[in-house]
């Protein structure tokens, strides 16, 4: 025990040494961190808008790569000639338009961009008949002399430009002449061997067939020949220019594409009109792109393929090339949006700290960097001129975020600095506590000796006096019998208390729970205070209904009520009258027991203290009364231990009721 008031200081050096001190430096460390916040957080956000950056530049490499790989193995598998279906390259969405390309011309899609024909360009011989024919057809009317003629003509011709005028003209004349099945095979042949000459307009005579076909079918019903022209266009064999959207809007127009079983057909009209505006916005571009090649313009992509730029226009492309073994080149034209777009989708699976806004910049965008924060990295060795840039979408996260991180950081210090108090209060009031416990086992000590010692030198003097029969008649020898029964019960009841506080601290006291009557139980305590109780002097009033059952430990039971009588005689006044009390509640579901006294009463102050272990009141120092301090404490783990409760009411001066109340009886 004297121990204990040094190890509690040396405690408080250890907390200092080891606890308070190291908080106090950390506590400087998070001070000095909150100054330097607004820094921190900004080579933060930095160091992941670098992050950020090359993991996007990757995934750009990665799908180029994967762009150019997906295409290469296409055309190995596939046939890719000047005669494949214009939906050749559907499956691939980022293939914007692919390209076959020979010797300044689009082998696909078809365009030829050639010039038109003069008149000196035909024989003499041809331009003879065809002059008169078509003076016959539109200065006389004599269209059958103009149809004789423009066979002459045919016959004549010696170019394929100058077979498909006059077959064109023979057509021409036979719609004329009503001939519609001969005008039909004509402009199949015009469609199928001269498709690609133009006249002295730059057009091609196979426009002239699919205009008459388009009207022909209106007129006859005939779709025969309007579904080979789409056939053909489909098949990239007929060439495509500016001219034919017109052309080719009357041809959509004049079919009935509502019936579910052309829907085939509507597919093929949807390729033919993308490759068209294709042709129409960029095909021209194109070739000047690859008829022009700068070493400035071709960079070495990946594998065997050359990054070209692109057109600008509207929207900006790249194109790929490669060369094939029969020196054609092909590639494929990215458009650049589809591959922003791509690119961007990529940034909500990155893990991010704060919330950033990104841009890939190409050659025609513009971004405003007025922004503090805004980071830029060139990609141009992707693509090029392009730049990605990143900058926070709240424009103040800065100041937010390391207003934020202070908050943090000052709250923590403030927990700290709190912790610290918080834990010296709890060692302070921890060392007073047990240095107050400390004195209270001293006194425990020292009145368990006295009230052990006590009934010890009765017992001892009694018996001496019986042995030497120090006694004058067989009464006083019965009394002295009587006191030392009395004197070995009222030590056998401390030793008990003593018995049981030390199980209880040791956590092995065990209750046994029977059915058990708890009259009988509290009449037996009363009987045994009666017996050694003066009764001149202490008087006990009972009022107990008869046999109440109870699921309870007897022993336990008739301890807690000997300990309630024995405080009751001990703390009266000259007065020593005890009321024991012993009845079911109305509702039947609990039993009480109270002992009233008239005694000194209970300070309302003390009343919650007077069940801790080793507590005794003020007045038992003052009057100097004996005790252990454990009886009510035995009292209150008693009545927990049977889920019960204790009540105390009490005033100076007048007296005290305690009153057990025990759960789950039989009332019978």
């Amino acid at each position: 025990m004297a121990l204990l008031p040094t190890s509690i200081p040396r405690l408080l050096v250890l907390f200092l040494l080891f606890i308070f001190l190291p908080g106090m430096i950390l506590s400087w460390f998070n001070i000095k961190t909150i100054i330097e916040q607004k820094e921190i957080t900004e080579k933060e956000l930095l160091d992941e808008q670098i992050q950020l950056t090359n993991h996007l530049q990757s995934r750009m490499e990665e799908f180029i790569v994967d762009y150019i790989q997906e295409f290469q193995n296409y055309i190995d598998t596939i046939q890719f000639n000047s005669s494949a279906p214009l939906s050749i390259f559907d499956s691939l969405t980022f293939v914007d338009q692919a390209i076959l390309y020979e010797k300044g011309e689009l082998l696909w899609p078809c365009f030829y961009p050639r010039n038109s024909q003069s008149d000196a360009s035909r024989s003499q011989r041809f331009r003879r008949y065809f002059s008169q024919a078509e003076k016959a057809e539109f200065s006389d009317g004599h269209l059958q002399t103009a149809f004789a003629t423009y066979q002459l003509a045919l016959d004549a011709s010696e170019t394929d430009y100058e077979k498909g005028c006059a077959i064109n003209a023979l057509a021409r004349a036979c719609i004329k002449l009503n001939r519609l099945k001969p005008a039909k095979d004509y402009y199949l042949a015009l469609l199928k061997y001269y498709s690609s000459e133009v006249d002295e307009n730059a057009l091609p005579f196979s426009y002239y067939a699919i205009h008459q076909a388009i009207h022909l079918s209106k007129k006859t019903g005939d779709d025969s020949l309007l579904l080979h022209v789409i056939d053909l266009l489909y098949h990239n064999k007929i060439p495509l220019t500016a001219h034919f959207h017109f052309l080719f809007n009357e041809l959509k127009t004049s079919i009935d594409l509502s019936d579910i079983n052309n829907f085939a057909l509507a597919k093929k009209l949807t390729s033919i009109e993308k490759t068209l505006s294709f042709v129409i916005n960029h095909a021209t571009n194109t070739i000047d792109i690859l008829e022009n090649l700068s070493s400035n313009d071709v960079r070495p992509c990946y594998f065997s393929f050359y990054l070209l730029k692109g057109f600008q226009q509207e929207h900006p492309y790249v194109l790929l090339m490669t060369e094939l073994p029969d020196k054609k080149m092909a590639g494929f034209y990215v458009h650049l949006d589809y591959f922003k777009e791509s690119i961007l989708a990529e940034m909500p699976t990155v893990p991010l700290k704060f919330k950033q806004k990104c841009a890939l910049l190409l050659p025609n965008d513009t971004l405003k960097t007025d922004h503090e924060h805004v980071f830029m990295k060139s990609v141009d060795a992707i693509i090029p001129a392009s730049t990605i840039s990143l900058r926070p979408v709240d424009e103040n996260i800065i100041l937010k975020y390391s207003t934020q991180r202070q908050f943090v950081y000052g709250a923590a210090v403030l927990a700290l600095f709190t912790g610290l108090l918080f834990g010296y209060i709890l060692i302070s009031r921890d060392f007073k506590r047990e240095k107050k416990v400390a004195e209270l086992r001293n006194d425990f000590v020292s009145n368990v000796t006295h009230e052990l010692k006590t009934p010890l030198t009765s017992i001892r003097a009694l018996a001496e006096t019986l042995k030497f029969g120090r006694y004058r008649s067989k009464k006083e020898q019965q009394d002295y019998l009587d006191i030392i029964v009395n004197e070995s019960e009222r030590l056998t009841r401390l030793i008990n208390n003593v018995l049981d506080f030390s199980r209880i601290e040791k956590g092995s006291k065990q209750y046994n729970i029977v059915k058990a009557n708890i009259t009988e139980i509290v009449q037996s305590a009363i009987n045994i205070m009666k017996s050694s109780a003066d009764e001149k002097v202490y008087k006990i009033i009972s009022k107990i209904e008869a046999n109440i059952i109870i699921f309870a430990d007897p022993d336990a039971i008739k301890q807690a009520v000997l300990n309630l009588l024995s405080n009751a005689f001990k703390y009266s006044k000259q007065q020593k009258e005890v009321v024991v009390e012993v009845q079911c509640y109305e509702t039947k579901d609990a039993v009480k027991i109270s002992v009233t006294d008239q005694g000194i009463g209970i300070a309302k102050s003390e009343i919650p203290l007077i069940f801790n272990k080793f507590y005794r009141c003020s007045h038992d120092r003052h009057m100097h009364k004996t005790g252990t301090g454990l009886g009510l404490s035995l009292v209150k783990h008693i009545m927990d231990e049977h889920q019960g409760k204790i009540d105390v009411k009490s005033q100076l001066g007048i007296g005290s009721t305690f009153t057990l109340v025990l759960p789950r009886i039989e009332c019978q």
